[in-house]
C-alpha cells in the first residue's frame, strides 16, 4: 500500500480550512464568549488561572522600567481604562466577572 501524498496533503488542509471556518461560525455567531466580560466555567478557571500567575512569574526580571511623564502616566491609565479595567480591576475596584470577582 503506498500513500498519495498529495490527497493528504490536501485532506489536512481542508480540514484545517474547515476548523478555522468552524470556529469562526462559533465565535462570531456569539456561540462562545470571547469578549472577557462574564466569568469563566470552572473548568477554564482552573485551567488557566494559577498557570497564568506562572508563566507571568519572573519573565520581567530583566526589563527596566522606562522614566515617565505625568502626561505618559495620564494617557496610559486612560487606555487601560477603556480597554483592560473592565477585566483587570480599576483603582479600588473591582472587575465584572473578571478573575478577582
Amino acid at each position: 500500500m503506498t500513500i498519495d501524498w498529495k490527497s493528504l496533503l490536501l485532506g489536512a488542509l481542508a480540514m484545517l480550512v474547515l476548523l478555522i471556518l468552524i470556529a469562526l461560525l462559533v465565535i462570531l455567531t456569539g456561540g462562545y464568549n470571547v469578549a472577557a466580560t462574564e466569568r469563566h466555567s470552572p473548568i477554564t478557571a482552573w485551567r488557566s488561572t494559577p498557570r497564568s500567575a506562572t508563566r507571568c512569574r519572573g519573565r520581567g526580571n530583566d526589563i527596566a522600567a522606562p522614566e515617565l511623564t505625568p502626561a505618559m502616566v495620564a494617557a496610559g491609565a486612560g487606555e487601560y481604562k477603556t480597554m483592560c479595567a473592565h477585566c483587570h480591576d480599576g483603582v479600588g475596584e473591582r472587575a465584572i466577572g473578571g478573575p478577582h470577582e
